[in-house]
C-alpha cells in the first residue's frame, strides 16, 4: 500500500476511535456500510470538492494509470488491480505507456536510418594529437615504426 493511502487510512481511524476488528468504511463500527451508501459519501465529497463525480470502477481505472504513470512494475500493478495474469493488466493498460507508438517509431526509424557515420582521421604515431591534418598534409611522412614507414628500408639501405 502506498505510504500516502496508509496515512490517510491512519488518520480516518483516529478520527473515527475505530480499532483492531472494526471496520473501516461503515456505517457504524460493527454494521456494514450498503453500496449506496458509500456512492452517497462518494458523492457528497466530490460536490464539497466541486468535481465531477466518477464511479468505483472508473477510479479503479484511474488508480491503475496511476500506477504505469508512476512507473511501477507490471506484476504489481497487476496484482493491485486483481487480474489473474499481467498479460490481462497488459491488453487493459498497455496504450497507456508513456511514449509507446511514438517511442516504438522513433526507435524503428533510427535503426533502419542510421546516421552517416563521420569520417575521422586515425591519429598517427608521427603525428602532432593537437593537428587534425593527416601526416601527408602536414608533411610527415616518415613514421617512428620501420614496419609503418616501408620506405624505411629503402633509406636505410641507400644510407
Amino acid at each position: 500500500m502506498a505510504f500516502v493511502v496508509r496515512r490517510q487510512l491512519m488518520a480516518h481511524k483516529a478520527r473515527t476511535g475505530r480499532d483492531g476488528p472494526d471496520l473501516v468504511f461503515d456505517r457504524t463500527a460493527t454494521e456494514v456500510f450498503y453500496a449506496s451508501t458509500i456512492r452517497a459519501r462518494a458523492n457528497k465529497a466530490w460536490e464539497e470538492a466541486g468535481l465531477e463525480p466518477i464511479t468505483r470502477h472508473e477510479a479503479r481505472h484511474c488508480a491503475n494509470s496511476y500506477f504505469i504513470a508512476a512507473c511501477l512494475d507490471w506484476k504489481q500493478i497487476s496484482t493491485w488491480a486483481g487480474h489473474g495474469d499481467v498479460r490481462q493488466t497488459w491488453n487493459r493498460y498497455g496504450h497507456l505507456v508513456p511514449g509507446g507508438e511514438e517511442q516504438a517509431r522513433e526507435r524503428l526509424d533510427a535503426y533502419l536510418n542510421p546516421p552517416k557515420p563521420t569520417p575521422t582521421v586515425a591519429q598517427t604515431v608521427a603525428q602532432d594529437p593537437q593537428n587534425d591534418e593527416t601526416p601527408v598534409a602536414t608533411g610527415v611522412l616518415k613514421y617512428r615504426y620501420r614496419d609503418s614507414n616501408p620506405g624505411f628500408r629503402r633509406e636505410r639501405a641507400a644510407s
